[in-house]
């Protein structure tokens, strides 16, 4: 007789939390930021590459026009990192953004420990485990 051959637990962790660019794009016309008007946004994953373009953006007594920001994503001890490529125009209101978006990530990737972040056509991959 054959012994028979245990199964293969599949590991619960890392698990991959995916962002598509309608989810961004919804979150920022939400109204969640309170002051934060944004119109015409649009957002793009590339290959390895977000973009974000918007026509208008008035936060406070911030106001831009016909901004893009085009950029990768570092991932180093747990955290991902949004690094600017280009911003166009560039200038002292329009070099916060890189800021910007990585207090959002790090509000959304809190409680993750983030391990490896993939950008496809269409959609953002985070390889995630708990924090511990």
């Amino acid at each position: 007789t054959r012994a028979a051959v245990a199964a293969t637990p599949t590991p619960e962790w890392p698990q991959t939390i995916t962002i598509t660019e309608a989810e961004i794009e919804e979150l920022a016309a939400s109204g969640d930021v309170p002051g934060l008007v944004i119109t015409g946004l649009d957002v793009t994953f590339g290959n390895d590459t977000m973009t974000v373009f918007f026509e208008s953006l008035k936060y406070g007594f911030i106001s831009m026009r016909n901004v893009t920001v085009e950029g990768h994503f570092d991932v180093s001890n747990g955290a991902a990192t949004f690094v600017a490529d280009s911003i166009n125009p560039r200038n002292l209101a329009t070099t916060q953004i890189p800021s910007f978006v990585n207090q959002a990530l790090g509000q959304q990737f809190t409680q993750w420990y983030v391990e490896d972040i993939t950008i496809t056509p269409g959609e953002l991959s985070a390889s995630v485990s708990p924090r511990s």
